[in-house]
This record gives C-alpha cells, structure tokens and sequence, in this order.
C-alpha cells in the first residue's frame, strides 16, 4: 500500500546518515525494502536493492572474496552489469540458494527476499560485524541497521518489559 511506502521512506530518511550516497526502495502488497547507499565499491552502478529474476537482495558490508564468487558465476552462465560485491548476491542465491552464504568470506548483514516462495533470509557475517536488528509487531517483521529504524515505524509501541527489566536488575544481562 501507499501508506507502507510512506513509512519505509520516513524511516529509511532517518537512517541517511548510514549511506548518504544514495538511496534505493523496493515496495510490493507484501513487503518493502529500503537502503541508503555509502559508496565503496563502484560508485556508479552498486545502488541497492539488486532484484534479479524473483530474488531481490539488500546488502551492507563487503564481500572480500566476490571477484573469485563472480568468476565462478560466470562460468556458470551469469552475465553482471556493475563491479559491485551486491550484485553477485541474488545471483549466487539462484544458483546455489540459501547455501551460498557459505561462500562468503567477509563482513556484511544481507536480506534476501524470494518473491516466488514468498520467503525472507536475514544473513549476518559469522563473527556479526555487521548490525542487523529486527523485531516482529502487529503481524509485522521489521529489521534494519539500526535500532532506529525499528522503534521509529508507527506500528512499534514503546513500553517497558517488566521481566526483562526484572532479569538486568537482578542478574546485570536481559
């Protein structure tokens, strides 16, 4: 709907500051994605999210291994339009699925939506370098770089968890 658009703009203009660059936005009756782009690696065409065929991809970080990954894709058939590390992502996704984090040698915090199965996979780095925060409300999965954009969007209400509270007091951890 509109009003999802709206709010994921709102939010994602709060987190400018995490990528001044650019921004990019995917939106459909299911879901919606946003990204703020800090340019790094090829500063013309690495704009985000990448959809190729029904995988759509959000990616922060870097992929330090993505030339010998991309190389190996090639072999395989996959043609690439940018020299960006995001853009191997879906495509290693359609050839190996869910696997092809197991390729990834690097530091990053990655969406991959599957629009045929309908299916969403949040990836964190093995040591977790990268933030990646969600949480679930109103029948909603919200997740993002930054606890910002998840205590910002309309649905989340603010209130205090008793037991939560009860468990740092008494123990010194949630």
């Amino acid at each position: 709907s509109s009003n999802k658009e709206i709010e994921i703009k709102k939010i994602n203009n709060l987190l400018k500051h995490r990528g001044p660059d650019d921004d990019g936005f995917y939106n459909d009756e299911d879901i919606s994605l946003a990204f703020n782009r800090l340019s790094i690696l090829d500063l013309e065409n690495g704009n985000q999210p990448i959809k190729r065929n029904h995988i759509i991809s959000i990616f922060n970080g870097e992929i330090y291994n993505f030339k010998e990954i991309r190389n190996e894709l090639e072999d395989s058939g996959f043609k690439f339009k940018t020299n960006s590390d995001a853009e191997i992502i879906p495509a290693a996704f359609l050839k190996w699925g869910i696997n092809c984090i197991s390729k990834f040698t690097g530091m990053f915090a990655i969406s991959i939506y599957d629009l045929k199965e309908k299916k969403l996979y949040l990836i964190r780095d093995r040591v977790g370098i990268k933030p990646l925060y969600y949480s679930q409300f109103n029948g909603l999965l919200v997740f993002s770089s930054e606890i910002l954009g998840i205590i910002n969007h309309t649905a989340f209400k603010r209130s205090v968890n008793f037991n939560a509270l009860a468990s740092y007091l008494s123990f010194r951890y949630p």
